[in-house]
């Protein structure tokens, strides 16, 4: 028999191949299971690979959508803000006759006067009703006696 006839796993090990019959048996079962082992470690390697592989898809997804969401409230703010600038400029005329809950476009206004010169000023979501902006405004009146 010759080198080249011997199973291949002999031939790595650099085993004699003359009278292998007997002591060789071991050797190649070895090998055998080598290969089995070598399968199964390439199989949990690929399983925690695209287990890792789902998360951190997942982790792109939930900051992609987390992302999105904060420039939308962003543009919410700014909208509200610039919403609350103008209302911070109305005189007491003009506080006094929005006392109450009105629609401001997509928003929800609610001015109360708390005392004769003292307003709060609040800006909600429309629709869920969380507030944005909250605010007091103090407003100088020409006549206070009156009131």
């Amino acid at each position: 028999m010759s080198v080249a006839d011997a199973p291949r796993c002999l031939r790595r090990i650099g085993r004699n191949v003359q009278g292998h019959s007997r002591r060789c048996e071991p050797v190649v079962r070895q090998c055998g299971r080598r290969r089995g082992f070598l399968l199964l470690e390439a199989i949990v390697a690929l399983s925690v690979m695209a287990i890792v592989g789902v998360a951190m898809l997942a982790l792109i997804s939930d900051s992609t959508h987390r992302v999105w969401s904060a420039r939308e409230r962003n543009v919410e703010m700014m909208r509200a803000n610039a919403l609350l600038e103008a209302i911070a400029l109305w005189p007491v005329e003009d506080l006094d006759r929005h006392l109450g809950d009105h629609a401001q476009g997509e928003l929800r206004l609610r001015i109360e006067r708390r005392r004769v010169n003292l307003y709060d000023v609040v800006l909600t979501e429309g629709g869920s009703g969380r507030q944005l902006l909250v605010t007091a405004l103090y407003r100088e009146r020409a006549n206070v006696a009156t009131q």
